[in-house]
Protein backbone atom coordinates (compact mmCIF):
# COMPACT_ATOMS: atom_id res chain seq x y z
CA UNK A 1 0.00 0.00 0.00
CA UNK A 2 3.27 2.02 -0.19
CA UNK A 3 2.88 2.66 -3.84
CA UNK A 4 -0.61 3.88 -4.03
CA UNK A 5 -1.53 7.46 -3.26
CA UNK A 6 -4.92 6.39 -2.64
CA UNK A 7 -4.83 3.96 -0.52
CA UNK A 8 -6.94 5.86 2.21
CA UNK A 9 -8.76 8.16 0.49
CA UNK A 10 -9.99 4.74 -1.56
CA UNK A 11 -11.13 3.51 1.57
CA UNK A 12 -13.14 6.19 2.48
CA UNK A 13 -15.04 6.73 -0.96
CA UNK A 14 -15.13 3.43 -1.84
CA UNK A 15 -16.05 1.49 1.19
CA UNK A 16 -17.06 4.11 4.02
CA UNK A 17 -19.05 6.06 2.00
CA UNK A 18 -20.71 3.35 0.62
CA UNK A 19 -21.29 1.68 3.67
CA UNK A 20 -23.12 5.39 4.82
CA UNK A 21 -25.02 5.87 1.75
CA UNK A 22 -26.49 1.88 1.99
CA UNK A 23 -27.26 3.02 5.61
CA UNK A 24 -28.79 5.87 4.76
CA UNK A 25 -30.84 4.47 2.11
CA UNK A 26 -32.09 1.21 4.08
CA UNK A 27 -32.84 4.13 6.98
CA UNK A 28 -35.14 6.27 4.64
CA UNK A 29 -36.91 2.56 3.06
CA UNK A 30 -37.76 1.53 6.77
CA UNK A 31 -38.98 5.24 7.81
CA UNK A 32 -41.33 5.29 3.98
CA UNK A 33 -42.58 2.33 4.97
CA UNK A 34 -43.66 2.80 8.56
CA UNK A 35 -44.71 6.01 7.22
CA UNK A 36 -47.14 4.74 4.66
CA UNK A 37 -49.05 2.22 7.19
CA UNK A 38 -50.40 4.44 9.05
CA UNK A 39 -53.77 5.22 7.19
CA UNK A 40 -54.41 8.64 10.09
CA UNK A 41 -51.15 10.09 9.14
CA UNK A 42 -51.23 9.21 5.63
CA UNK A 43 -54.97 11.43 5.86
CA UNK A 44 -53.34 14.08 7.45
CA UNK A 45 -50.53 14.29 5.11
CA UNK A 46 -53.12 14.13 2.19
CA UNK A 47 -54.93 17.22 3.74
CA UNK A 48 -51.68 19.35 4.50
CA UNK A 49 -50.64 18.25 0.56
CA UNK A 50 -54.44 19.68 -0.57
CA UNK A 51 -53.81 22.86 1.51
CA UNK A 52 -50.54 23.55 0.11
CA UNK A 53 -51.55 23.65 -3.04
CA UNK A 54 -54.47 25.94 -3.09
CA UNK A 55 -53.07 28.26 -0.90
CA UNK A 56 -49.44 28.02 -2.92
CA UNK A 57 -47.00 31.08 -2.35
CA UNK A 58 -46.94 34.07 -4.82
CA UNK A 59 -43.82 34.70 -5.02
CA UNK A 60 -40.61 32.09 -6.17
CA UNK A 61 -38.79 31.43 -3.07
CA UNK A 62 -41.67 32.06 -0.79
CA UNK A 63 -41.97 28.43 0.12
CA UNK A 64 -40.03 25.61 2.05
CA UNK A 65 -36.94 26.51 2.89
CA UNK A 66 -35.80 23.32 4.81
CA UNK A 67 -35.71 21.96 1.14
CA UNK A 68 -33.77 24.02 -0.71
CA UNK A 69 -31.22 23.57 2.66
CA UNK A 70 -31.48 19.83 1.97
CA UNK A 71 -30.35 20.31 -1.36
CA UNK A 72 -27.75 22.57 -1.29
CA UNK A 73 -26.40 20.15 1.43
CA UNK A 74 -26.49 17.09 -1.05
CA UNK A 75 -24.89 19.05 -3.65
CA UNK A 76 -22.05 19.92 -0.90
CA UNK A 77 -21.29 16.51 0.00
CA UNK A 78 -21.55 15.20 -3.69
CA UNK A 79 -18.86 18.04 -4.64
CA UNK A 80 -16.73 17.10 -1.54
CA UNK A 81 -16.41 13.54 -2.96
CA UNK A 82 -16.46 14.49 -7.23
CA UNK A 83 -13.22 16.35 -5.22
CA UNK A 84 -11.98 13.77 -3.23
CA UNK A 85 -11.79 11.18 -6.59
CA UNK A 86 -10.25 13.37 -8.45
CA UNK A 87 -7.31 14.37 -6.09
CA UNK A 88 -6.79 10.90 -5.47
CA UNK A 89 -6.47 10.05 -9.14
CA UNK A 90 -4.22 13.05 -9.65
CA UNK A 91 -2.15 12.34 -6.63
CA UNK A 92 -1.93 8.55 -7.86
CA UNK A 93 -0.78 9.77 -11.40
CA UNK A 94 1.90 11.89 -10.30
CA UNK A 95 3.47 9.76 -7.96
CA UNK A 96 2.96 6.78 -10.73
CA UNK A 97 5.17 9.96 -13.02
CA UNK A 98 7.41 10.30 -10.44
CA UNK A 99 8.73 6.73 -10.17
CA UNK A 100 8.99 6.72 -13.87
CA UNK A 101 10.90 9.82 -14.03
CA UNK A 102 12.95 8.37 -10.60
CA UNK A 103 13.35 4.85 -12.36
CA UNK A 104 12.04 3.09 -9.03
CA UNK A 105 9.20 1.31 -11.26
CA UNK A 106 9.25 -2.54 -10.49
CA UNK A 107 10.05 -3.74 -14.09
CA UNK A 108 12.97 -1.70 -13.90
CA UNK A 109 13.74 -2.94 -10.00
CA UNK A 110 12.80 -6.46 -11.78
CA UNK A 111 15.10 -5.75 -14.76
CA UNK A 112 17.82 -4.82 -12.58
CA UNK A 113 17.73 -7.82 -10.13
CA UNK A 114 17.89 -10.54 -13.27
CA UNK A 115 19.68 -8.87 -16.43
CA UNK A 116 18.68 -12.19 -18.93
CA UNK A 117 15.26 -11.17 -18.63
Amino acid sequence: MNNDAGGWLWLFIDVILTVLLLGGLIYGTIQWRLRSRNSDVQQVRNDLTAHNYRTAPTRKGAGNTAGSATIVAAAVIVVAVIALGLYAHFADRNMQQAAVSSGTTTDRIDRNANPNR
